[in-house]
């Protein structure tokens, strides 16, 4: 063990190559330490242990000792056999429990060098450092070569609630060291599961935070520095990561995103580098602006949840060297890209307080996550008013599939398409209903206007632009205070803000600058935010009205085609007219589940 100090007697130490920091958590009341295993230059001696919290008149025999450690540490992606060399048990002392001679040999094998007592421990069940006269948590320090993170935190030790940057290097290249606490802290060997669930529903996962959520204590970054450059550590945490925090989950890190959640592509993001895909050859797009999150998930066992933020909007990307459609829909678009699930809930079911909006009206907390069977515990934890697993159940299910939301999917993506709804005809009984939206919109249409992409035709700019833009006047009014001229901003955000796009050194506008934020009135913006009202109200009589009955809407959210980073996106076109595949639930306000497919290796480069 080669032990380093850091500061506030922060203890760094390495075991078996991997890298470890112990943060002083209780005194150390019993007289009878654990024996030393370890001394460092300056003599300093230091212990490692692991704490068995039990009840007074149990008999611990060699199957309760393997049961805990099976399920419990050899689970936990911290622990090390090395911190069996001392073994504690919490909550009793000396002749409170009867070790048996099955159980002292199974600690043999462990090579556990001493057994001990600690009636009053203030710790729970773990491995444990000890130093000093102190118990330390430890923590793992692991690698992020997905450059997914761009801050590492911890729990403050000076002020409940908040937070503290992490300054512990990473091995990889220009990546941090993400600080993980040992899953032991959460399980709780005393207790029944059903106990456990009700301390916390999410007690011990690990979650990675979009940098557009405020977290006590850190600055907002947006992954614009001139944005950065005006912040102050945060005196308040976004309700939505409060809501986690409550629930017993705990905060690695703020994750990487596209610069204000605009959709940038790896080349255009210029203030942060943009995280990699894990997917597929590694070098594909994360897709969206909460492609951080997404990474981490999808690339890191260490994480369990990534909370990000979902708008919608979609802009065609035309150049001479790739010629893309880049959709946002933040939490399911680089779920789809990445291959894991991707949820957001319904608008304005989760508090957005302390979430930095690009567009309010549509914007809402969403997470991803790779095991769906935790989505409902997390949206019982964010949920503003009643648990979602309390709401009423319906008698039944109805699936449309709409026809006209993707132009010509690949062939090998519909068969996957038709077993995935194979599979929910057999779960529901109920075999899909094929749909136009743009016929049965010709036909029932409640306005003159019968051309549905037409009708929705400025969907993207005097929706997502006006508000992209509106939303940071006071950003860009403190700037020019500050500092007397324009902030920087990358080049998608001058495109959307501006129509302004720049090649070469020439600056150049594409396209009559009425259709982008700066120049899209209010009136304008309020006539799409009508029309969004009218197609919602028409698409809830026309294939929703039953009201005992609930309504999945089955579709293929992107063509699944190879999207790389190094695939120059050139000059974006935003007037892409009409409904498409993003936008139905926002304008709905509806939840939705992203369902990754599988990789298509034939498809790749490499």
């Amino acid at each position: 063990m080669i032990q380093t100090q850091m500061a506030l007697d922060i203890q760094q130490f390495e075991l078996g190559g991997e890298v470890f920091v112990g943060r002083p958590a209780a005194p150390v009341h019993h007289e009878a330490l654990p024996v030393s295993t370890q001394s460092n230059d300056a003599g300093d001696t230091a212990s490692l242990a692991t704490v068995f919290h039990v009840q007074k008149g149990w008999t611990i025999d060699a199957t309760a000792l393997i049961t805990w450690r099976t399920d419990y540490l050899d689970k936990d992606d911290v622990f090390r056999p090395e911190f069996l060399r001392n073994v504690v048990f919490g909550g009793v002392q000396d002749g409170d429990i009867l070790i048996t001679g099955n159980a002292h040999e199974v600690l043999q094998k462990w090579n556990a060098l001493s057994i001990t007592y600690e009636p009053a421990i203030a710790c729970d069940s773990g491995p444990y450092l000890v130093k000093k006269g102190m118990w330390h948590t430890v923590w793992k320090v692991v690698q992020d070569p997905q450059l997914a993170f761009i801050l590492s935190i911890w729990p403050s030790r000076n002020q409940t609630g908040s937070f503290t940057a992490l300054d512990v290097a990473g091995c990889s290249l220009r990546a941090h060291g993400i600080a993980i606490p040992a899953r032991s802290y959460s399980q709780d060997i005393t207790s029944t599961h059903s106990q456990q669930i009700q301390k916390g529903l999410l007690k011990g996962l690990r979650v990675a935070v979009k940098d557009n959520f405020d977290i006590e204590g850190t600055r907002t970054s947006l992954c614009n520095r001139a944005y950065l450059a005006l912040q102050l550590p945060q005196q308040n945490t976004a309700k939505a990561v409060e809501k986690l925090l409550n629930a017993g989950a705990h905060v690695v890190g703020k994750t990487y995103m596209s610069a204000f959640a605009f959709m940038e592509h790896p080349m255009q993001s210029v203030d942060f580098q943009a995280s990699f895909n894990p997917r597929g050859d590694g070098y594909l797009i994360c897709g969206g602006s909460s492609g951080g999150s997404a990474a981490a998930v999808a690339a890191y066992d260490f994480v369990d949840i990534g909370l990000c933020s979902d708008s919608e909007f979609f802009l065609s990307s035309t150049s001479n060297q790739a010629k893309q459609t880049l959709a946002s829909g933040s939490a399911r678009i680089p779920a789809f890209q990445t291959g894991v699930f991707g949820f957001r809930p319904s608008t304005n079911s989760i508090s957005k307080e302390g979430l930095v909006d690009a567009w309010p009206a549509m914007d809402t907390p969403a997470w991803f996550g790779r095991d769906l069977g935790l989505f409902p515990a997390i949206l019982d934890a964010l949920s503003a008013d009643k648990p979602a697993s309390g709401m009423m159940r319906s008698s039944g299910v109805d699936v449309i599939c709409p026809t006209d939301l993707i132009a010509d999917p690949h062939p090998k993506q519909m068969k996957e398409f038709q077993k995935f709804l194979d599979d929910i005809t057999k779960v529901t009984g109920q075999a899909p209903r094929y749909v136009s939206f743009n016929e049965d919109w010709k036909n029932s249409a409640p306005v003159e206007n019968t051309d549905l992409n037409h009708y929705l035709h400025n969907t993207t700019a005097h929706g997502f632009w006006y508000s992209a833009y509106r939303s940071f006047d006071e950003f860009r009014q403190s700037y020019r205070e500050a500092h007397g001229h324009e902030p920087f901003v990358t080049e998608v955000v001058r495109w959307y803000w501006y129509c302004i796009f720049t090649t070469r050194h020439l600056v150049h506008q594409l396209i009559p600058p009425r259709s982008m934020g700066s120049q899209v009135s209010n009136a304008e913006h309020q006539e799409i935010t009508h029309r969004f009202d009218v197609f919602k109200a028409w698409f809830l009589e026309r294939y929703m009205s039953h009201k005992t009955r609930s309504t999945v809407v089955a579709f293929n959210l992107d063509a699944l085609k190879p999207k790389y980073r190094d695939e120059y996106p050139g000059s974006p076109n935003p007037l892409v007219p009409g409904l498409r595949a993003p936008y139905l639930a926002a304008i709905l306000g509806a939840p939705e589940l992203a369902i990754p497919s599988k990789a298509q290796p034939r498809y790749l480069r490499m």
